[in-house]
C-alpha cells in the first residue's frame, strides 16, 4: 500500500518524524477511537525499524492518546467528556499566562486573521500556536502543544458545524486587537471567553453524539 513516505524509504526516519506522522493521523482523524495500531505493521508501512515506532507510541501513551494492550498493540483512546474538560482547564491556566506575556511584548507581531483557504480546524489551532511563538517559556509551550493536539483531535472527531467554527474564529479578531494595543487584561478576558466558547461547543456536540450512539444501540 502506498503511503506518504514512499519516496523516502532510502533514508531512515527519525523518531521525531515518526512521531509527527502518528500525531498527524491522530489529530486529523485517520486513527479513530478504538482503532488498533501494531508496531510491526506501522513500521513496515513507514519503512522504518520498530524502535522509532515504539518510542513514538510510548510517548503517545504518556500523553493519553493511545493505550497499550499486550498481544493486541496500541488502541486509540476514546474522547471523553472529562478529557475535554481537563484539556481546557489546563489550556486556560497556560494561555492565561501566555496571552498576558504576549500583550506585554513591545514589538509583538500578531498573526493575521484566519485565511479563507485554511481549513477552520487548522486555522483555530495555528492561531494559538503562532500567537505564542515568540514567548520564551518552553515548558508551557511544550505542554500547550500536547493540549492543542488533543483539541484538534476532538474538533475533528466532533465536526462542529461551519457556522459555529466561523463564530469561534471571529473571536480571534478581538484577541488580536487587544494584543496590538498591549492591553493584557482585555486580551486575557477575550481569550477566556474564546476558550470557554470552544470548550462548551465541544462538550455539547460530544454529548449529542453520545446520545445518538445510545439510541442506535
Amino acid at each position: 500500500m502506498a503511503n506518504r513516505f514512499d519516496g523516502e524509504r532510502v533514508r531512515s526516519l527519525s523518531r521525531d518524524e515518526v512521531l509527527a506522522e502518528c500525531r498527524r493521523r491522530l489529530v486529523q482523524g485517520a486513527w479513530r477511537p478504538g482503532d488498533v495500531v501494531q508496531e510491526k505493521i506501522l513500521a513496515e508501512e513507514l519503512g522504518v525499524s520498530k524502535t522509532p515506532v515504539r518510542e513514538a507510541l510510548q510517548y503517545l501513551t504518556f500523553v493519553g492518546m493511545v493505550k497499550p494492550y499486550s498481544r493486541i498493540g496500541y488502541v486509540i483512546s476514546p474522547i471523553e467528556l472529562q478529557d475535554i474538560i481537563e484539556v481546557f482547564q489546563f489550556r486556560t491556566l497556560i494561555e492565561d499566562d501566555l496571552i498576558q506575556t504576549v500583550a506585554a511584548l513591545p514589538d509583538m507581531t500578531v498573526p493575521a486573521g484566519q485565511s479563507e483557504e485554511m481549513p477552520a480546524i487548522t486555522a483555530e489551532i495555528e492561531f494559538h500556536r503562532t500567537l505564542y511563538a515568540r514567548v520564551a517559556k518552553p515548558r508551557m509551550a511544550s505542554s500547550l502543544e500536547v493540549l492543542l493536539d488533543q483539541t484538534a483531535r476532538a474538533l475533528n472527531y466532533t465536526q462542529l458545524d461551519d457556522e459555529l467554527m466561523r463564530s469561534i474564529a471571529h473571536e480571534h479578531e478581538a484577541i488580536i486587537l487587544a494584543v496590538r494595543h498591549h492591553d493584557a487584561p482585555l486580551a486575557r478576558a477575550h481569550m477566556t471567553v474564546h476558550l470557554r466558547h470552544l470548550r462548551d461547543s465541544l462538550l455539547s456536540k460530544l454529548r449529542q453524539q453520545l446520545r445518538e450512539t445510545k439510541n442506535i444501540l
